[in-house]
């Protein structure tokens, strides 16, 4: 019997994606709603078995207000991705249909880690840039001085000043 399935697995698994997709899709689309029918069947022939006498009636009705009562139950209370299945799974199932969000641990620790650092390197290049603009003002300044004094050279200020600049440059 497993070695049938196991030629059947590896048959499938040399198929296309695409084909193994559209067969699990139509496998579920066909069973799925046998599988409903089947346990609509069943409960109606409980059902109907028990029809003819009273008792029968009453317990079939409890029956299904407390199962009723207890599907609610679960339905509204339950998380029902924590009750299996891996944390990776779990994210996966609860992204794609909306259910109630398990956040990763660490990982947005991380993000935001990185975000800080981007903000804090943001900030640098903008005060470096600052600091360029002043010290190139200082510079113009300087040589418009030196302009309006005639041919002076510069004092060691002014060349101290000239060299930082061209050193940053």
């Amino acid at each position: 019997m497993f070695t049938d399935a196991s030629k059947t697995t590896s048959a499938l698994g040399k198929l296309n994606a695409t084909v193994r997709r559209v067969l699990a899709k139509t496998a579920a689309a066909v069973l799925g709603p046998l599988l409903l029918d089947a346990v609509i069947v069943l409960a109606m022939s409980i059902a109907f078995a028990h029809a003819g006498s009273a008792s029968g009636c009453l317990g079939l009705s409890i029956a299904a207000v407390v199962s009723l009562g207890a599907f609610a139950f679960l339905y509204n209370w339950v998380d029902v991705t924590a009750l299996s299945l891996h944390p990776f799974y779990k994210r996966r199932l609860c992204t794609a249909f909306a259910l109630k969000r398990i956040k990763p641990k660490g990982q947005l620790a991380v993000a935001q880690e990185a975000i800080d650092h981007q903000g804090r390197l943001e900030k640098e290049a903008s005060s470096a840039v600052e600091q360029r603009r002043e010290v190139t003002a200082r510079v113009d300044a300087e040589e418009r001085l030196r302009e309006e004094r005639g041919s002076q050279p510069p004092t060691n200020d002014e060349q101290r000043v000239i060299e930082v600049h061209k050193a940053e440059v």
